[in-house]
């Protein structure tokens, strides 16, 4: 749809130190449906763009264009099979690497404080909307078997990829911990048999 913007204002979406390999900004819009409107609308959205140099872009390099093409082209065929949403509305982009997301802040979505981690309550509903992933993911590829051809091979624990063996034990050392921890906790060991 062919709009008319008439201003905006672009902040950082993070604190520096918390940009999760990419530079996420919030774009606040104020626009017009069409050029005779006097009718103004807002609009505020998400845009990650790629790291553009160091140590963490040649990592993160090894994984492109995975998050675009998970947006743009599996979350509608997931969404279509399960009616559970697992993230923001993408909204396309010209640039592929670039990635468009409405700000769910608007609707009283507040990001959590990493050092903090998350309470039970949001753990679960973290593992819910994972696991609704994969069911999406599964009724998918049983759809059309040939779809995971258009994204690429495994790349997190490929075995030609220099993060592989670090990742996997920092993945199986904090799941390890996090399983002994809750079997001792009083305060979590009643959800050990869930």
């Amino acid at each position: 749809q062919d709009i008319v913007i008439v201003s905006f204002a672009s902040s950082r979406a993070l604190p520096l130190g918390e940009q999760y390999c990419s530079c996420p900004n919030r774009v606040r819009i104020e626009y017009k449906r069409d050029q005779d409107s006097v009718e103004l609308h807002h609009l505020s959205l998400i845009i990650k763009s790629e790291l553009e140099e160091g140590a963490v872009k040649e990592a993160v390099d090894a994984f492109a264009p995975c998050e675009s093409l998970f947006y743009r082209s599996f979350l509608p065929k997931a969404l279509s099979v399960i009616n559970y949403p697992f993230s923001a509305k993408y909204f396309h982009s010209p640039k592929p690497p670039v990635i468009v997301l409405e700000d769910l802040k608007d609707k009283g979505f507040v990001m959590g404080n990493k050092l903090k981690g998350l309470d039970f309550e949001h753990c679960r509903l973290y593992v819910t909307a994972v696991a609704s992933l994969h069911v999406a993911s599964l009724a998918v590829l049983k759809e059309d078997p040939g779809y995971i051809n258009t994204i690429g091979k495994e790349k997190l624990y490929n075995l030609d990829q220099p993060l592989t063996r670090g990742l996997k034990k920092i993945f199986s050392s904090g799941l390890r911990c996090m399983a002994e921890y809750t079997e001792t906790s009083g305060k979590f060991n009643k959800y050990t048999e869930l």
